[in-house]
């Protein structure tokens, strides 16, 4: 293995780099063992990378091709990976990830950062992002999912769990979330959605989930049609009706009534 200075890499530590004589050739893709790496690792070679086990990177990787991992994988700083990524076990990066092909993960990922795949995605266990979001494909995650920042998915999503986004989510697909949804930003899906749980929308001070034909704002709930008539009126709760928080509750209830005229029809 040869270390190599690299200035894009974290310059407190050490660069491994991997070529083609440093893999074992199996024709079709290129095979390495799965290992610890005490600082950063670039890959560069002309086919698939196999990494046979484990994997930890104690700094940032830059893998310059597609990449099958086939046990675990523990990135503790940025990850790069130019072609498609396939994790057959868990993964974690402790930083940003961006990956330029389509994306499998057959366990459970964590990524501390912002993530971005610029193609499908498809994870088979939860799902938690610390910053935003960016899928330029279709997603499917089999499990939870936890975004801490916007997220924007460019074709269909599912999540067959529970769903959080703690920022904005913008959808340009149809949508299905099999279990509760949480949004606390501004919400648009350019497509059919469906919610099998209950949506609570939270561009306001107070949580506002909407049902069939009731809408909750905070610890108040109405039909749907007795709210417009109660924002017509000059009843007031707690918040002035000539303050910035009533506008904006005033508007996530629109957004909820919206929703809820959207599943008209859905079972």
């Amino acid at each position: 293995m040869e270390e190599i200075v690299r200035a894009k890499m974290n310059k407190e530590k050490k660069t491994f780099y991997i070529r083609k004589k440093d893999c074992k050739n199996l024709g079709w893709a290129y095979e390495i063992e799965g290992k610890i790496y005490d600082g950063n690792l670039i890959i560069d070679v002309d086919k698939i990378i196999v990494v046979k086990g484990y994997q930890l990177v104690k700094g940032n990787q830059v893998v310059k091709c597609n990449q099958v991992v086939e046990g675990d994988q523990r990135v503790e700083g940025e990850q790069v990976v130019e072609g498609y990524q396939v994790v057959k076990g868990y993964q974690v990066v402790e930083c940003d990830q961006v990956v330029k092909g389509y994306q499998r993960v057959e366990g459970n990922q964590v990524v501390e950062g912002e993530q971005v795949v610029e193609c499908d995605q498809l994870v088979k266990g939860y799902q938690r992002v610390e910053g935003y979001q960016v899928v330029e494909g279709e997603q499917v995650v089999e499990c939870d999912q936890v975004v801490k920042g916007y997220q924007r998915v460019e074709g269909n999503q599912v999540v067959k769990g529970y769903q959080r986004v703690e920022g904005e989510q913008v959808v340009e697909g149809y949508q299905r979330v099999e279990g509760d949804q949480v949004v606390e930003g501004y919400q648009r899906v350019e497509g059919d959605q469906l919610v099998k749980g209950k949506t609570i929308l939270g561009m306001c001070k107070w949580r506002v989930t909407y049902y069939k034909t009731k809408i909750t704002i905070g610890c108040e709930t109405k039909t749907t049609q007795d709210w417009v008539e109660w924002f017509k009126s000059d009843a007031e709760y707690v918040t002035s009706r000539d303050s910035l928080a009533f506008n904006q509750i005033y508007k996530t209830f629109l957004m909820a009534k919206v929703a809820q005229e959207n599943d008209e029809g859905l079972k």
